[in-house]
């Protein structure tokens, strides 16, 4: 038997993180959206990809100003806010564990634990490493992996 665990809100707290970068990203290209809007699209379904949430974001509550940032420029700008630049630490040093450390080492004495996660491997392993619980869980399925 496995336990299979996403990370975003179940193993981490990424309101500070991702959900941040989505604001300010979106702010960076003058849409104006809310917690509430991220909420409502994550509701709906089918927007694991945050880069491309943020880029759908975006372009529904962008003021029309004759400019439309692309998807690239959009992910440039989320990474340069989530990972951070040499003088500027990244929103991902805001996240934290959300269940205790002592629980997740109790289910895996019982369990092979495994990760699925739209984040991008390197996001994942970072945040595994940082969390001191990458020696918890046997796999990570991660964006690249489909």
């Amino acid at each position: 038997e496995c336990l299979l665990w996403d990370m975003d809100g179940v193993l981490v707290d990424v309101s500070g993180s991702y959900r941040e970068a989505i604001l300010k990203t979106a702010a960076h290209f003058g849409a104006n959206i809310t917690h509430q809007d991220i909420g409502a699209a994550k509701a709906r379904g089918g927007a694991n990809n945050d880069w491309k949430l943020t880029y759908d974001l975006i372009h529904a509550h962008k003021k029309t100003d004759g400019s439309s940032p692309t998807l690239e420029e959009v992910t440039k700008e989320f990474e340069l806010l989530y990972q951070g630049t040499p003088t500027s630490p990244g929103l991902k040093k805001l996240e934290t564990l959300l269940p205790s450390l002592k629980v997740l080492e109790e289910l895996s004495k019982k369990y092979k634990m495994g990760i699925v996660t739209g984040r991008p491997k390197s996001d994942c392993e970072y945040a595994l490493q940082t969390m001191g619980i990458a020696h918890i869980f046997q796999h990570c399925g991660c964006m690249e992996d489909g």
